[in-house]
């Protein structure tokens, strides 16, 4: 949809400037109202008829919702988890040691633990509030496509900047 987008800011203004700068304009404000930059619960209540007109929304959500929708999620050998420091120091029992536990004791587990902030992706479809079901994104994004294409018909046919 963003070409049918294009295409309509390249029938409906005089030049090329015009069109490429509503353009970028455009995207911009719909990239933050898609509901990922700026949570939809955090949106106020005079934009938040942004976020359900807003064109990028409903791909990013339908490939959001596709991909994480049943998976479960880990951190294999700690990557992307957070080290959590279970003690600040302890007595290592064979040498009769105390261990202090900074920041190169990471993978001692005495020291630290690890939690993997993810484990279902599930997690993050509800932190976004994608409650729909797959389908309805599908259907939204074809039917803004129609407008748009259906819009750009009549833009064609009856703006013309040309003088004569």
């Amino acid at each position: 949809q963003a070409l049918s987008l294009a295409e309509f800011f390249a029938f409906v203004l005089p030049n090329v400037q015009l069109a490429q700068g509503m353009l970028v304009l455009s995207l911009t404000i719909f990239s933050l109202f898609s509901g990922f930059l700026i949570k939809k619960d955090n949106i106020p209540d005079y934009w938040s008829w942004l976020y359900y007109a807003n064109a990028l929304r409903y791909p990013f959500y339908f490939f959001t919702k596709n991909e994480l929708h049943g998976m479960d999620v880990s951190c294999p050998n700690h990557k992307g988890a957070f080290p959590i420091p279970v003690q600040f120091s302890y007595v290592n029992t064979t040498t009769n040691a105390t261990v202090i536990c900074d920041p190169s004791q990471l993978e001692n587990l005495y020291c630290f633990r690890y939690l993997c902030p993810i484990t279902k992706g599930q997690t993050v479809l509800d932190a976004y509030s994608m409650t729909e079901d797959a389908t309805v994104y599908v259907f939204v994004l074809v039917g803004v496509i129609v407008f748009l294409r259906i819009v750009n018909i009549i833009a064609f046919q009856t703006v013309n900047w040309v003088s004569k």
